[in-house]
């Protein structure tokens, strides 16, 4: 009887999917909820029908991963059925991508955004997490670009350069490494398949794919054992038209920056010298150098005796050399007498042995043909990184469920969702926007704890580093849920402590947007915690979790919440609640032991911009008092962790200056 019962079943989903396009929604939940379930005792010929079917359905398709999304939720157990079956029409069917940009027209955009958010919104990956790590899944959406690319021809690139961005921001920082590396820049013909792609791209795609995520990806991955096949690579691809100073400051290596430059059309460099001499100008101390680098590079190998002469009588030029030879640093003086010295030819007598050192790459009389890159070698030089990277990656990525960091009053709050990768966590606090009355500790904790995990793989934090820090900061306590300010601020310290060379942005939100004196308090607070942080200072108020993966737990879910973030810190900082910070003046000598001190290099960062903010003056209105003697003492935190960075004596004079100031303002100063 129940092979009789089988056939039967066989059968009826044979009659059924012979429909194949014309298979109505009705006909599709039918097959998905009396079928399926019976998946795994169905003959072998009938699975392959059935992955047949949607594999080259698109409606079918999603409708198979929305109703598993719903049944993961109502039945956990019968979803695995479900679960299986996407697992393995990705592992068995790598035409899926082909066959829905084929049979869609796309004329509706609300087609080609569903096609994004299955395979490159999180939406599959959410769901088969427990079977897949992220990077075993962005190998399987490589297997589908490689059939779709080895069509001879594809009807509109266009399309398909909007999917590769969304791939890209998938993961922005793993996604690059699956694409490029394993994908593009393996053969010639993945690369021309690459350069076409790009010439059909729209503007906004075409910038995206090259300054957003090709160059930084070829930045982490230059050196001067493949940097000829890089700029060749660089000189195949519209790179002029996609110039952009802003992405190319960014940039860590000087021998990229270098290739960059020489790959550029020489028209476009008077206004790159331009850009750059307003930044020389500006004199910021953290990217001086580099600035000054960078404008050696173009003077000595990209223009000739006339145009240096040029630059000489620039008024920009003039100004910036006058104003940098008053500055207190002696390394932005030497820099500007050893440029100013290329600028005149050599005339100008001055005599110091400082140097501004470049590269100095000889790429002139490099064949730039296609033809001429050896991909070989590119493979062979970055793949000691990718195997690296990819050993850093897997243990990494843990998944997150909102179920994880809730408390019992926030459980109706959780929409079933795992948090895998920070872009998700953004979208929750975007949803928090069309919710004031949802409560907002769920997702305070949760980004504690994501952040935490990624801590030693920040390029993802950085990447969305400034985005959760405006939408944290920005948040009210519309519910009046307790804690919330502390929960606020250790959020936030989590951040600026995670990715310190952001601080600069950080500091900027704070002084150029709309903010309630509650929301500055928690921005001031979370920079001078982050300072003791990085200084090796442990403050008991500051949750800082630890993680050895797999981790499921964090403390505030074991223990009672109200005594971790009520007890009190034994060293600077007596209390910080609801925006009061009271100051117990000590020797930085006589704090408790301190750890590696990791806050040196960004102590300028964190001082010089809070500094300037107070010379400059600050008005805060009938709050004005209150609110300088929280920033005055979360500066003088500041201060004195910066010891000892070269320029302390610097800091100090300012420091005199801002202490006189706040005495005449009456500010209390608890010495």
């Amino acid at each position: 009887m129940k092979n009789k019962d089988n056939n039967t079943i066989n059968e009826a989903i044979t009659t059924i999917l012979k429909k194949g396009s014309q298979l109505s929604l009705p006909e599709i939940l039918s097959l998905l909820k009396n079928y399926l379930p019976v998946y795994p005792s169905l003959r072998n010929s009938t699975k392959s029908i059935i992955l047949d079917f949607f594999s080259s359905n698109l409606i079918g398709f999603s409708q198979l991963i929305n109703f598993t999304i719903i049944l993961t939720k109502d039945s956990p157990k019968e979803s695995r059925i479900y679960k299986n079956i996407i697992v393995e029409l990705l592992n068995e069917r790598f035409d899926c991508l082909l066959n829905f940009i084929q049979n869609n027209t796309f004329k509706l955009t609300i087609e080609l955004r569903n096609l994004k958010s299955l395979f490159f919104g999180s939406k599959i990956f959410n769901l088969i997490h427990e079977d897949i790590d992220i990077i075993s899944y962005l190998k399987l959406l490589c297997k589908q670009w490689e059939v779709v690319f080895n069509v001879e021809e594809i009807h509109d690139l266009s399309i398909i350069s909007d999917l590769l961005v969304s791939m890209l921001s998938l993961h922005p920082v793993y996604s690059p490494i699956q694409l490029f590396e394993g994908f593009f820049l393996i053969n010639e013909s993945r690369f021309q398949a690459f350069i076409e792609m790009i010439k059909k791209a729209s503007s906004i795609n075409k910038n995206r794919i090259i300054n957003q995520y090709l160059l930084s990806y070829l930045d982490n991955k230059v050196s001067k054992g493949n940097m000829e096949e890089i700029f060749k690579i660089l000189k195949n691809l519209p790179i002029t038209n996609c110039f952009d100073l802003n992405c190319f400051n960014k940039f860590k290596s000087l021998i990229f920056q270098e290739c960059v430059l020489k790959s550029i059309s020489q028209s476009i460099m008077p206004s790159i010298m331009i850009s750059l001499l307003n930044r020389f100008k500006e004199i910021d101390p953290m990217k001086d150098e580099n600035i000054c680098q960078l404008l050696v590079i173009i003077l000595n190998d990209l223009m000739d005796n006339k145009h240096r002469e040029k630059i000489s009588c620039n008024s920009i030029f003039l100004e910036s050399v006058t104003k940098r030879l008053a500055s207190e640093d002696k390394d932005i003086r030497e820099r500007t007498m050893f440029i100013a010295k290329i600028v005149t030819n050599g005339d100008l007598s001055y005599e110091s042995d400082y140097t501004i050192t470049i590269p100095s790459l000889n790429l002139q009389g490099i064949d730039t043909n296609i033809k001429n890159i050896d991909f070989v070698k590119l493979q062979e030089e970055t793949q000691s990184i990718a195997n690296n990277t990819e050993k850093e990656l897997i243990p990494a990525i843990n998944i997150l469920s909102l179920d994880d960091t809730a408390d019992s009053d926030d459980e109706n709050d959780d929409d079933g969702r795992d948090i895998v990768f920070l872009k998700d966590l953004v979208k929750e606090f975007q949803l928090l926007n069309e919710n004031r009355g949802k409560s907002k500790l769920r997702l305070l904790k949760l980004t504690i704890k994501l952040i935490r995990q990624k801590k030693d793989f920040g390029t993802e934090v950085k990447y969305y580093s400034s985005t959760l820090f405006a939408m944290i900061a920005s948040l009210n306590n519309d519910i009046d849920e307790k804690n919330f300010e502390q929960w606020r601020m250790n959020t936030l310290e989590t951040i600026v402590s995670s990715v310190p060379e952001e601080t600069v942005n950080f500091i900027k939100f704070l002084f150029t947007t709309e903010l309630s004196l509650q929301q500055r308090f928690s921005i001031l607070s979370s920079l001078g915690l982050a300072a003791r942080e990085l200084r090796g200072i442990d403050d008991k108020m500051v949750l800082k979790p630890s993680y050895d993966f797999p981790t499921n737990r964090l403390p505030w879910d074991k223990g009672n919440e109200s005594q971790l973030l009520e007890t009190k810190s034994n060293n600077r900082i007596e209390e910080i609640s609801e925006g009061r910070i009271t100051w117990k003046s000590k020797k930085l000598q006589n704090a408790p032991q301190t750890k590696l001190n990791r806050f040196k290099p960004y102590a300028r960062l964190f001082f010089y911009p809070l500094a300037h903010g107070w010379l400059n003056g600050i008005n805060q209105g009938t709050y004005d008092k209150f609110f300088k003697t929280h920033y005055f003492s979360t500066l003088r935190m500041i201060y004195e962790c910066a010891d000892p960075v070269h320029d302390y004596q610097t800091m100090t004079d300012m420091m005199q200056q801002i202490i006189a100031d706040a005495i005449e303002q009456d500010i209390p100063i608890d010495k």
